[in-house]
């Protein structure tokens, strides 16, 4: 299991803890500093069932230039996010078969199923 983490995001410390809490393991990925491939953001999109729109952060000003009212595809959308990746809803969790945008305990307390 992997969680996306922005070290700055209080959500992710959260998440980070429930997971530390509930002794699952994980590895931290740093996507603000690796990036985000074109392959990760397709496989969290098909493992979540997730409409990319879904793991967008909107107020981001990136995303009202680039996106926003725009009549973009999938494709298109998938390299502004691998471009940007601050874009990225977090905190995301994944694992092999799954991923969660994980931004309450609620969604959190699913995870102890999987």
């Amino acid at each position: 299991m992997k969680i996306y983490f922005n070290n700055r995001c209080s959500k992710c410390h959260k998440a980070k803890d429930y997971l530390e809490r509930n002794n699952i393991n994980f590895n931290i990925i740093e996507y603000l500093e690796s990036g985000l491939s074109k392959k990760e953001i397709t496989d969290v999109l098909k493992k979540g069932n997730y409409n990319i729109l879904d793991i967008l952060r909107k107020n981001e000003e990136e995303y009202k230039l680039d996106i926003k009212d725009k009549d973009l595809s999938e494709d298109q959308i998938i390299n502004i996010l691998s471009k940007y990746p601050k874009l990225l809803q977090r905190p995301l969790i994944v694992d092999k078969k799954r991923a969660l945008i994980a931004r309450d305990e609620e969604a959190l307390e699913l995870i102890k199923n999987w």
